[in-house]
């Protein structure tokens, strides 16, 4: 199963071939490629509509100074409209309520064991939509103990990393902002006829209330961290 591994920037690049040489130690039978992989003297256009032909899991790798490269969104917006594909992002240094405009609509995976470990457990569960067979749990999560630790020294030497002159630092977005972009969203799910139209990850056929109370928790958490990490979406 092919996996699209988008990427722009420095360090966005580096967690990526990182990922890249990663991702098959734990789940043999994906196959990651980057639009690096496109043989010299071949349109790269054409390549990447066929690699997206063959994609079924797309991950995004964002940095704090990456979020509007021209080339990502294009790549983002594809992987968008492949069928059948599942696409998020991966956060480096950023925390889900710093993403704004379309890339907002993914959902995110943070630096973290835990949120990393369960990014794996989709790719490995979506390897039935090309009937290929999953990794049992068990087996999978003592692969992916074993190659953590190196992974996260790996990812913490990229993240320390500076692109060009500037330093690494995290832009926070405004309270008004988020409570806007938020709002959008629920009047979407109220508009929308799509009984799959999803919000943090659930879906609005048989799950309003369990929204409701998504938003009301994140609301009422809102003002108790500067960060506001109760809003990942």
């Amino acid at each position: 199963m092919k996996v699209f591994l988008s990427h722009s920037g420095i360090r966005s690049s580096k967690v990526a071939e990182l990922f890249k040489e990663w991702l098959p130690n734990v789940i043999q039978t994906v196959e990651p490629w980057m639009s690096d992989d496109i043989k010299k003297g071949k349109l790269w256009r054409q390549a990447i509509t066929e690699a997206l032909k063959e994609t079924k899991i797309g991950v995004i790798f964002l940095t704090q100074t990456n979020l509007n490269a021209p080339w990502l969104l294009f790549e983002a917006g594809a992987l968008s409209k492949t069928q059948d594909a599942i696409v998020g992002t991966f956060l480096l240094d950023n925390e889900p309520s710093d993403i704004a405009g379309p890339l907002a609509d993914f959902q995110h995976t943070v630096f973290d064991k835990e949120d990393i470990q369960k990014l794996i457990t989709t790719i490995n569960e979506h390897l039935r939509i090309p009937n290929e067979r999953p990794i049992e749990e068990t087996r999978l999560n003592k692969i992916f103990e074993k190659y953590w630790v190196d992974f996260e020294t790996k990812i913490n030497e990229i993240k320390s990393l500076k692109e060009g002159s500037e330093s690494i630092g995290r832009t926070k977005r405004k309270q008004e902002e988020i409570l806007e972009e938020l709002l959008d969203r629920v009047r979407k799910i109220e508009k929308s006829d799509d009984d799959e139209y999803t919000l943090f990850g659930l879906s609005k056929k048989g799950k309003q209330e369990d929204m409701l109370k998504e938003i009301l928790d994140r609301i009422k958490h809102m003002d108790k961290s500067n960060y506001y990490p109760a809003f990942q979406f």
